[in-house]
This record gives structure tokens, sequence and C-alpha cells, in this order.
């Protein structure tokens, strides 16, 4: 995406813009919040205290999604002390070859060995943080076996695993998957997504910004949730009538259930 100049703008989130957001959702009943979306959250400066910020204005979800290469012992540490309640770490292979492949610039036995110190400091500092492992997930038939590894290695040690197979939409056409009678998702009645330059999406299949509801950096969330276009999907979905949206139609998580 970034060589096809088709990535949204790229940067880090002051204090300030995450403090508004924060007060804003905590005025409002707010409970839960992932800190991340087409990014690392480690990478972010200012991590440990989003969650600690969080935390303290009364969020009783905070969770992200991380690659693990920057979990160092020390980040750990501090995320734990801040108040992390969920780990979510995405293994891109179990074998070191496939894993040298898929994600350049770490490697998977330092992956390991941080996600394995991370357990150990869950276990001594705050045991009711969940530590969640997934895997990308191909269609060749070693991908499974490299999940049921995954699962040796780590059922003992962590509270959920699970994969998720590679969607890759081409931008030259459309994608649109077939009907599922009688689905609809709960994510337009329970979440947003709020990306770096400001648009707020419905869920994550929206990477290119194409159902844009609002701006949260020039209008409340409050406006932009109970906003006509936002309660117009809902009513969507609660009719049985998903298909109608465009985006919707691109979206394999009707096949996922």
């Amino acid at each position: 995406m970034l060589a096809n100049e088709t990535f949204s703008d790229l940067g880090f989130m002051s204090k300030e813009d995450y403090a508004r957001i924060i007060d804003e959702g905590a005025s409002h009943g707010l409970k839960s919040i992932k800190l991340n979306y087409l990014g690392e959250p480690l990478s972010h400066a200012d991590v440990v205290w989003q969650v600690k910020y969080a935390k303290e204005k009364g969020i009783i979800d905070v969770m992200m999604n991380s690659n693990a290469s920057l979990l160092t012992s020390q980040m750990g540490e501090d995320l734990l002390r801040a108040g992390l309640d969920n780990m979510f770490v995405s293994f891109d292979a179990i074998d070191p070859a496939d894993f040298a492949v898929q994600r350049a610039g770490t490697t998977l036995g330092k992956v390991i060995d941080n996600v394995y110190n991370f357990v150990q400091l869950r276990n001594r500092l705050r045991p009711t943080c969940q530590i969640r492992l997934s895997m990308v997930m191909y269609k060749d038939p070693k991908w499974l076996r490299q999940f049921e590894a995954m699962k040796a290695m780590w059922s003992q040690h962590i509270d959920a695993l699970g994969y998720g197979y590679f969607i890759e939409r081409d931008s030259a056409s459309p994608a649109y998957y077939d009907e599922v009678k009688g689905f609809y998702c709960a994510q337009p009645f329970q979440r947003m997504f709020l990306k770096y330059n400001g648009n707020v999406t419905i869920c994550c299949v929206d990477d290119k910004d194409e159902t844009v509801l609002g701006n949260w950096r020039e209008q409340s969330l409050q406006s932009i949730w109970l906003s006509k276009a936002y309660q117009g999907i809902r009513d969507k979905h609660a009719a049985g009538n998903y298909y109608d949206i465009e985006m919707c139609r691109k979206c394999y998580f009707p096949y996922s259930k």
C-alpha cells in the first residue's frame, strides 16, 4: 500500500489528541479501546502513558495487537504496571525461514523470547491480563501444520490462540463476496475506527477509507456515533440488509462464522 501510495497519512497521535478522545469517550460511558490499526502500537513513544491514562479515566478493557518485536522486558513490565488488560500477538509463521520472509527486520527467536518473558511478567505482575496469540493463515497445508506447532508450543502458557486467513484485496477489482442470508454485523453497534488522519470508519476491512462517517479531528465522537449516516448502517444490519452497503459486500467476516 505504501508503494502504491494508497496508505493513509502516517504519524503519531499527540498526547493532546489522545487525551481529548479518551476524555470524551469516558464522559459517554466508553469502556473498551484497542490501541492499534494498520500500525504497531509499541512503536509509539507514549504507548505506556496511553494505557495508564485510559485506565485512570475508567476504561475497563484496554487492549492492543502487536507483532511483539518491540515487546522488551522493560516495555512489558511498564505496560502491565500501567494496567494493560489484553495483549494480542500476531505470529507471521512458526517456521524460522518462513518468518524471516514474512516479517523482515526481526527474528522468530526474538519474538518467542519477548512473548515468553511477557507471559512470565504477566503471571507475576498482572495475572488478569489476557494474552492471546494468532497466526496468519494461508491455503497451503504447511501453514496448518505450523499452527499445530504453535498450539503445542504455547497452549499451556497463554489464554487463547487461533488463526485468521490472509485476505488481499486487489484495488483493481471490487472483490465482492456473495451475500450470506441472515447475517448481520455487531461492529457498527459496538465500535468506531479512528484513523490517524482523522477519518472515522466502521470496521477493519475499510483500510482505504471508502466509507468515512466523520472526522474526529473536526467533530465530536458523539456527533459521529449518533449521525444519520452511522444509524443508517445500523438500520441496514438490523433489518438483515447488510448487503446493501458496498463496503460490507467486500467483507469476508460473514464467512468466518
